[in-house]
């Protein structure tokens, strides 16, 4: 369990990386709002035929919904200071300050769970 966990968390952060990587490229060339459009439409041309297909969503209660609409605004809110972030800053100062939320993540973690 600690060796898949280790290589899961390592390839992870090989993603982030690569997606960062290619974020600060999008981002300085495209308008923010134009950049948040396209990636919200990719995510939704791949991820409803996935929720369609392989989940039961009349298993999903209401407050649930709620809850994903909540989650989806503050997501919102993170892209864009993220890529407002890569458009205006340098990468050596943005990524490791967004990546320090993983400190907030295990803090807010060892509170409330």
């Amino acid at each position: 369990v600690v060796v898949e966990s280790f290589v899961l968390g390592l390839t992870a952060a090989v993603i982030f990386g690569f997606a960062d990587l290619i974020a600060v490229v999008v981002a300085r060339k495209t308008p923010l709002i134009r950049l948040l459009l396209w990636i919200h439409v990719g995510a939704f041309i791949i991820g409803v035929p996935y929720l369609l297909l392989a989940t039961d969503l009349s298993a999903v209660s209401p407050s649930h919904w709620a809850l994903f609409g909540v989650l989806s605004i503050v997501f919102l809110g993170m892209q864009s200071t993220f890529y407002k972030g890569l458009q205006v800053g340098p990468v050596v100062l943005v990524s490791p300050i967004v990546s320090a939320h993983l400190v907030i993540v295990i803090l807010l973690s060892t509170i409330f769970l």
